[in-house]
């Protein structure tokens, strides 16, 4: 999938729909979210039984974190449909550089940050810091 068609994507959403947090964005486009204790290295994943999609956040995460994963998992949800994507895990975050999850991470990036006015190369690793992701994800700063 192309970069360019990724973040059509994220930005059909950001035009159509006014929110501030990704729940609001889940509930708007009817996907259930539950949250469950995931145990400390799965952050979350998404699926779908009986054509319901769902969104499953663990609980261990905090609300920076969980923002965060919660755009990446809907990043699959638009862009991945009917593709088994694996969970997004802390151990597998520094493979995350190359198709799906990459994808994944790019939609993510376009909606935590929307407004890329005040992102620049002196504070970017702390807005990184900021929603608990690696600092090697800087890279998709350029990229949005």
């Amino acid at each position: 999938m192309a970069k360019d068609w990724v973040l059509k994507e994220a930005n059909k959403l950001i035009d159509k729909y006014k929110f501030s947090t990704p729940y609001e964005l889940i509930e708007e486009l009817g996907i259930n979210l539950q949250w469950f204790d995931l145990g400390t290295n799965i952050m979350g994943y998404n699926t779908e039984n009986n054509r319901i999609p769902t969104i499953v956040l663990n609980t261990r995460m905090d609300d920076r974190a969980a923002t965060s994963v919660a755009y990446h998992e809907l990043g699959h949800y638009k862009c991945h449909k009917g593709i088994n994507t694996n969970f997004f895990t802390r151990n597998s975050l520094k493979h995350m550089q190359m198709g799906y999850e990459s994808e994944a991470n790019l939609f993510m990036f376009k909606l935590l940050f929307k407004d890329k006015l005040n992102i620049t190369d002196s504070n970017k690793y702390k807005m990184l810091d900021y929603y608990s992701l690696p600092h090697w994800m800087a890279v998709y700063f350029d990229k949005i």
